[in-house]
């Protein structure tokens, strides 16, 4: 049995009924391989077509989109913040924290990390996306602040207020975070708004007098407080189309 590639002799095998050929340095081409049996009897053979084409280009992972777009990542503890990254190509997605596991994706193109319960300090965050082609990394910084108490970003009146005797008037606040917020006057409970960013008290009764008005607005974060002075006049209007009529009544006494 003799063996060629292209006509060239490269194996040779003597008395045997059977017999294989092994290449481990293939080359770029199209070869004809060719087994030729040959004894007393004759000559038979076989030929192969044998492509060689180059080896495929393995490309590793590649990230095309992430969230947050921009790093480091800024927060307040206990707030909940989402991280994740979408890939080219279907690869297993380990999260990790300072370094330390936190989740696992498998056979994904994207997946997202959500952390709820976020705790001071500077964290880095990474996605790390493997395949049998390879692994591409992403990377936050992740700066989670202590938790700011809440503040009054606008109010409605301005202080003191001015009013007569029985006008309504509203008193509203604005937060930047929610709160639950109490209204007093001069200490006294008179409402309370539960979970709101926006609050408001509406008093149609108003008696004469100067009235402490304060709305405290407290969340887990702390409290914040807006006060009005309320000063409540007696309605002279009222006095005068009394007098008014007293005069008249008086006058027909006289008559």
């Amino acid at each position: 049995m003799t063996w060629y590639i292209n006509d060239t002799l490269v194996q040779s095998n003597d008395y045997v009924t059977e017999a294989s050929y092994t290449n481990t340095g293939a080359a770029l081409g199209v070869w004809n391989v060719t087994a030729k049996a040959s004894n007393d009897h004759g000559t038979i053979m076989y030929t192969w077509t044998w492509n060689v084409a180059p080896l495929p280009v393995v490309v590793p992972p590649i990230i095309t989109s992430f969230a947050p777009i921009t790093s480091p990542v800024n927060d307040i503890a206990g707030s909940s913040r989402k991280f994740g990254i979408t890939i080219d190509q279907t690869a297993n997605i380990s999260w990790y924290i300072n370094g330390n596991p936190v989740q696992f994706n498998d056979s994904v193109m994207g997946a997202s990390y959500n952390n709820t319960s976020s705790s001071e300090g500077v964290w880095n965050v990474d996605a790390v996306a493997t395949n049998a082609n390879g692994s591409v990394t992403y990377s936050w910084t992740w700066n989670v602040a202590p938790p700011v108490p809440p503040a009054i970003t606008s109010f409605a009146p301005d202080s003191p207020v001015n009013d007569i005797a029985g006008a309504p008037r509203t008193f509203n606040i604005t937060i930047n975070q929610t709160a639950d917020v109490s209204w007093y006057i001069n200490g006294t409970l008179v409402l309370y708004n539960l979970s709101v960013t926006d609050a408001r008290y509406i008093n149609n009764s108003a008696a004469v007098g100067t009235w402490n008005v304060s709305a405290i607005a407290t969340n887990a974060n702390g409290s914040v407080m807006r006060s009005w002075t309320w000063k409540v006049i007696y309605n002279f209007d009222d006095f005068l189309r009394l007098s008014t009529q007293m005069e008249v009544v008086f006058s027909s006494w006289e008559v």
